[in-house]
């Protein structure tokens, strides 16, 4: 017969038979949070507040039925929110298969109904996935660290040893010919990743992602910093991996470069900087960026918004006008 001990499994269908409706609804909503969270690969942290947050909001009726899903991808989110990691609605939606849209609305409703204190969206944080997601630049960055390889090894420098499976370590024997490991991407593509992050911080300063998304200026922050490199993305690489549009990619990096151009132009050596000869400047604007940021030197950083300066053009051109007509008495 069936043991209908406490472990037995009598127990358990007894169990499964008799239980509330209550707790069933309870079970469904952690299992969905639990593959919400696999899919997205979050902390053991941020799943246990997303986990907590669905039991909060589910006191009520409100998340019963076909809402269920829909909650949980609102509380996911909001969880990968305050604890600011590099997750969209976009990841959260397609993780779940839900509408983008309509979870956006539910997010926005579960932070007014619970008063939710969510921190502001930080474009830093998704520098880094966007460079490990274009792979012409893990390409190039394994092509520099092989050319530097090669350029260390000379005449006199010793014969590669080539991998076999019989070179292993094993103890007891000499193992001064194993072949040291290859050097790690991520090292090399740090100084990219925190260049990139600079120029998001001054693209901040110069009011060139206020009101806008932050994307596309990520994409373009992360091209700049690859070009200073000698790596030269297309614009459409450098959307795809930051998931943005290749046409805003294109209008983000032309308004960042206008803006560098000018911080250049306070300095005696970047007199000639323009927005197309940007380029052969980039060393140096980014190195003199590093210290501004680094000292705070918010004279050489701010500037008047980009709106304020294309209305200042406008009115002293339209002056200009006045006073040309004032002169011919036309």
């Amino acid at each position: 017969g069936l043991s209908i001990g406490v472990s037995g499994v009598g127990a358990h269908i007894a169990k499964q038979f008799f239980r509330d409706e209550e707790a069933t609804h309870m079970e469904n909503i952690t299992k969905s949070v639990n593959f919400a969270c696999g899919q997205l690969r979050l902390s053991k942290d941020a799943a246990a507040d997303a986990k907590a947050l669905v039991v909060k909001a589910c006191d009520g009726r409100w998340g019963d039925g076909e809402w269920t899903t829909m909650l949980t991808g609102a509380c996911v989110y909001a969880a990968s929110r305050q604890n600011q990691l590099p997750i969209t609605v976009r990841d959260v939606a397609e993780a779940c298969q839900l509408d983008v849209f309509a979870l956006g609305r539910v997010y926005n409703r579960l932070k007014f109904l619970h008063e939710l204190k969510v921190p502001p969206l930080d474009p830093g944080k998704f520098v880094a996935r966007a460079a490990a997601a274009i792979p012409e630049l893990r390409e190039a960055i394994d092509a520099s660290s092989a050319g530097a390889d090669n350029d260390e090894t000379g005449p006199s420098a010793p014969a590669p040893v080539r991998r076999s499976r019989l070179n292993v370590e094993r103890p007891g024997v000499n193992n001064a010919d194993k072949p040291t490991p290859a050097v790690d991407r991520g090292a090399k593509l740090a100084p990219v990743i925190e260049d990139a992050r600079r120029l998001l911080t001054f693209a901040d300063t110069r009011g060139l992602m206020t009101g806008r998304g932050p994307f596309p200026m990520v994409a373009a922050a992360l091209g700049l910093a690859a070009q200073c490199r000698g790596i030269v993305l297309e614009p459409a690489a450098l959307a795809k991996g930051a998931r943005a549009s290749e046409s805003s990619t294109k209008r983000a990096s032309a308004s960042l470069r206008r803006e560098l151009s000018e911080f250049a132009r306070s300095y005696a050596w970047g007199e000639g900087a323009n927005s197309k000869g940007i380029d052969t400047f980039l060393p140096l604007v980014l190195a003199s960026l590093a210290d501004a940021i680094e000292r705070k030197d918010f004279a050489k950083l701010e500037a008047m918004p980009v709106s304020y300066r294309v209305a200042e053009s406008v009115r002293k051109a339209r002056l200009a006008k006045i006073d040309g007509c004032k002169g011919t008495g036309s």
